[in-house]
Parts: C-alpha cells; structure tokens; sequence
C-alpha cells in the first residue's frame, strides 16, 4: 500500500485571526506548528490503527506524509482507519484544518503508484464529508458539536509562548508535553537530538523572553511602519520530481530531493535568519518546508531576505538547476493577515506567469508593488532605491533634496510606462533642470549612482518602482 496523508485548508486555519487583540504572533506560531505535526501524527495514528510499524512512514514534511507498507491492501479496514483517523481530527480541531488519506495497492510503478494515491486524496478532499468506503452519507456530520474544537484562542496563546525557544519536537515515549489525536509529542530547545525528532519550522524573533508582536516589528521599519509578507515557491519542481523518477523507478532520487528541499526550508533558513543580525531581529518565518516558505517582516526587511533566501537557495540547489519565485505584499499592522497573504500570493502568481520587463518566459522572479523583475537585478534596484532615499533623507550630506522630486519622477514613470508619447521627454527635462542642476548629481568629485542608475536599460525599466520604494524608505512614521 502507498498512502498520502495531507493536511488540507492549512492556509486559511494558519492565517484566519483577528487582526485586533492582540497575542497574533503567538497564536500563528501555535498554528503553523499544529500544522506540520497533524500530517505527522496522522500517518502514526493511521498506521498504529492498521498495525503497521512506524517505519511505513517514509516521508513526514510540510503537512503532508508518505505511507510505504509492503502488506495486503484491504479496502474495507483501510476505509475504517481513514474515517477514524479524519473523525479524530475533527473532534480536536473542529471545521479546519482537515486531514485528507489517500491509498492505493502496490501495483504499478512508482510514478503510477504516486499518481493513483494524489489522485485518491484529491477525490477524497471533493467528498469533506462522505463516509469512506461506500457507506451511507451521515447528515449530522452537517450540524451539532463544536466546529472549534478544542484549541481555544487561550490556548493557542499559551502554546505559541511555549514554542518561542523550540527547536524541534518528537514522539514521546511517556505523556509527552502536548498530545495531537492521541499521539503525545516532546518538545526540544537544544540543537541536538534523538533521531525521529523533526525540526520546527519556523522562526520567531524575540524581544527578552517574549515573541515580538506585530506592531513592535513594524515601528522598525525604514520609514513608513508598514511590515511585508513574503512568499517564495520553487518552479517547476512537479517536472523535475517527475523526471528523477522517470530515472530511478525505485522513488530513492524523488524522496531524496524531497528530504532535500524540506531540509532547505525548515532548517537551513532557520539558520541563515539566526545568523544575520537584521534578520534576527526582525523576520517572522511563519512557516518553511516542503518547497516553499512563508515569512512577515518589516517591508525593508523583508526584500533584502527575499535576496537572501533567493542567494542560499542559489548555493544549495545549484546541481539540481532549479529556480524559484517570490511575491511580496506591504500591510500595515492590524490589516487582516489572511488578506495580506492572499496578496502575496497574488503577487507571487504573478512572478510565476507573466515574464518580466524585456524578457520572454516567467518564474526565476520577484514581483511586488504591482512590478516584476528576475533576481539578477534584485540587488541594483534595491539598492538604487536606498541611494535615493539616502539623498533626500533629512540625514541626507548633500543638502536640502526634494521628496517632491521623487514623486513627480514616478508619475512621470508611469506615464511612461502607459504609452503617453511626452512622458519621456517631459522625464529627461524634469531631471535636467531640477536634479542635475539643484541636486548636485555628484558628492566629493565621485560620480553618483542614482544618474548611472538613471541611464542604464535597468534604471530606464525600473525607475517608476525605485522611486516608490525610496519614497516607502523616506516615510515619515506619522504619515497615512
């Protein structure tokens, strides 16, 4: 039998909270946690109920786990463990997040194995609420009983306080610290531990012996106190699954890159966020595993790890060849944090669909602030974009700049970019007369960045979006 335990409605049970009350940090921490150990404890509960070993699970990451048992498939037992197994989760965590089994026998190859299983679970996530196994339809699944469940708002604040030093969590031996559908869990602060243990992932930055809150993380921001949600996802990596196990029918170089890319996101970024200071700080990983991540952080903050995590990924998978995409959305704090990722991902659809300026395919991009770009030039927009923040700072040594000037250059932009036949040459007087002449392009003899910038095929392409994020950088804290 191969089995696929998946964890469905993960993004709405993560991000649905209040954007009032406060304690959001550490009830979405509870939750992405609940998350990645549901799939985990799932698979330990259905295979414990079909008296398989634990070793049948071969592969736990990202909400979702994989099945492996060399035993008769028997369909009317296998239906009573599923419905059992999706009975128990809805007792505990009520109308979301649901637990999804799909089972097929071992017949077949690998890549037709795998595909029979995901097709299973897809079939069984159209029937939320049909028995398995042909039974009757039970209406009262419809109404009665609590479709909370029993993690309260309290808590998930008392959890996600307790999770803020965690490193990793395991199966107990004994009670354990906190039980998932009957399956109790140890929780580990320390680097090193015993071999089942499945590395958290996610990332809270502290302040003393507390997570930071939302607000606090905004009011660091550079300029305006706006935090960002940032969401990356590798491309193509259905196709290049597929081709490893076109190559090894045995499934050994799929699970491998799977354990891979899961070690990527959940314990190698942990790492790189540790390590850089402005990261530390300040960058809220929500959740990483699997092939993809999704993190909150002050806006500046949060392109310069887009940068980052873009550069690592870069290092690690370079053999493999593969690339990923990013959407990044701006929210101020309060704003609802399920509509700030449904931005994100709006904007990330977009890297992965529409190909930048000049370029022919998609993917291998960011996209943000309604403007795309492939990684390459990542770091000359951003950084010309702090050059020109920098001159009309009001800690600016070249004097008394205009943030006006900015403004009326981006409107000229996009102009520009609409098609208007002046805009052009209404952008180059505009420069000529107001910028070259009171602004003093150059500082001590030393040509200055911001006119190379201006006259590069880049700056020409991207110089309505470095305006907008200079004019995001020089903000004042006080402004709408």
């Amino acid at each position: 039998m191969l089995a696929i335990v998946d964890v469905s409605g993960i993004q709405q049970y993560v991000f649905d909270l209040p954007s009032e009350g406060g304690g959001q940090a550490a009830r979405l921490r509870a939750r992405s946690f609940l998350v990645q150990a549901l799939a985990d404890a799932c698979a330990r509960r259905f295979t414990g109920i079909l008296g398989l070993p634990c070793k049948s699970i071969v592969l736990s990451v990202a909400g979702k786990a994989y099945i492996h048992a060399e035993d008769g498939f028997d369909a009317e037992r296998l239906a009573g463990a599923v419905e059992q197994v999706e009975e128990e989760v809805r007792q505990e965590f009520g109308a979301s997040p649901r637990v999804i089994i799909g089972a097929t026998p071992l017949a077949g190859k690998p890549g037709v194995l795998l595909a029979k299983a995901n097709s299973c679970a897809r079939l069984r996530k159209l029937q939320p609420f049909a028995p398995p196994g042909g039974k009757n339809w039970d209406p009262k699944l419809l109404v009665g009983g609590d479709l909370r469940g029993k993690w309260s708002p309290e808590c998930e604040t008392d959890l996600g306080n307790k999770l803020r030093t965690v490193k990793s969590f395991g199966p107990a031996a004994g009670t354990g610290k906190i039980n998932i559908v009957g399956i109790p869990y140890d929780l580990h602060e320390h680097e090193k531990v015993e071999r089942e243990a499945i590395p958290l992932a996610q990332y809270v930055p502290l302040k003393g012996q507390d997570i930071r809150d939302f607000n606090d993380l905004a009011t660091g921001a550079r300029g305006a106190p706006y935090l960002a949600v940032v969401k990356v996802d590798v491309d193509n990596l259905g196709l290049s699954m597929k081709a490893r196990l076109d190559a090894d029918q045995s499934g050994a170089q799929l699970f491998e890159l799977a354990k891979k890319l899961h070690q990527f996101f959940s314990v190698e970024l942990c790492d790189l966020i540790a390590r850089e200071k402005a990261f530390k700080e300040t960058v809220y990983l929500v959740y990483g595993g699997g092939d993809d991540l999704c993190a909150v952080a002050p806006w500046d903050v949060a392109i310069e790890f887009a940068g980052g995590v873009h550069d690592e990924f870069t290092r690690v998978f370079q053999a493999e060849k593969l690339t990923l995409s990013c959407g990044i959305a701006l929210m101020k704090p309060g704003f609802p944090l399920r509509k700030a990722v449904e931005s994100a991902d709006a904007e990330l659809t977009r890297a992965k669909e529409a190909p930048a300026r000049g370029k022919v395919g998609p993917k291998d991009q960011l996209a943000i602030l309604s403007e795309t770009w492939k990684w390459a030039v990542h770091r000359e927009i951003w950084s010309s974009a702090m050059a020109w923040a920098k001159w009309v700072g009001p800690s600016s040594p070249e004097g008394k700049a205009n943030r006006g000037w900015l403004q009326t250059i981006n409107r000229l932009a996009d102009a520009r970019d609409k098609g208007d036949p002046l805009a052009d040459a209404r952008l180059h007087y505009y420069i000529v007369r107001n910028i070259e002449k009171n602004g003093k392009w150059t500082s001590g003899g030393a040509p200055d960045p911001r006119e190379d910038f201006v006259k590069t095929p880049i700056g020409a392409d991207y110089l309505g979006v470095t305006m907008r994020l200079a004019l995001l950088a020089t903000r004042g804290k006080e402004e709408s």
